[in-house]
């Protein structure tokens, strides 16, 4: 009697356009009806976190959090007048790089002029452990011409840095990173 009254309930469901529940362990929507019915295709299996073998996954978003971005440092080169390395990385003249970084760490900045019409200047970079508000040279060798800075990750970070004109003209005055 049970199992009479069962199927008029499940028959009743289907009649009114509800879509059948997927059973678990058997075969996909598409290979049940032949055809990637979107009806289906679309329902949500609440019991996806179990896998092939009926264990529950513990941390569903185990691999969410794994894929979200870290932490990235913005290094902005004025106008590209210099040629910047990042932690050993190969030198750019690109005006934005943007790298990953790990909190905790300090990396290395490395500017070169980028041609002969610049040079270094007294606040060549912005925003690095030895700037105190305007600006720092970093430690500068002559031969080739660079300086190098330093930053200590605490998390996402903006630095600014500008190889001003031969005359030392040319950088801005306001902050390049917001």
């Amino acid at each position: 009697m049970w199992l009479a009254r069962t199927s008029v309930v499940v028959c009743a469901l289907a009649a009114c356009g509800f879509p059948t529940p997927p059973k678990l362990g058997g075969p996909s929507d598409a290979a049940r009806d032949g055809a990637g019915d979107a009806s289906h295709d679309a329902f949500v299996d609440p019991d996806a976190d179990i896998d092939a073998t009926g264990s529950i996954d513990a941390s569903p978003d185990a691999a969410f959090i794994a894929d979200a971005p870290g932490p990235s440092l913005t290094l902005k080169n004025y106008l590209s007048w210099c040629s910047v390395s990042v932690d050993g990385g190969a030198a750019s003249t690109t005006g934005v790089q943007t790298v990953p970084v790990t909190v905790g760490n300090t990396v290395a900045l490395v500017a070169e002029p980028a041609s002969t019409s610049f040079t270094l200047g007294a606040n060549t970079w912005h925003h690095t452990d030895g700037d105190t508000g305007g600006g720092e040279p970093g430690t500068v060798i002559e031969s080739p011409l660079s300086s190098t800075a330093h930053l200590t990750i605490t998390g996402s970070q903006c630095v600014a840095v500008c190889c001003p004109f031969t005359n030392g003209t040319g950088c801005p005055t306001t902050d390049q990173c917001p």
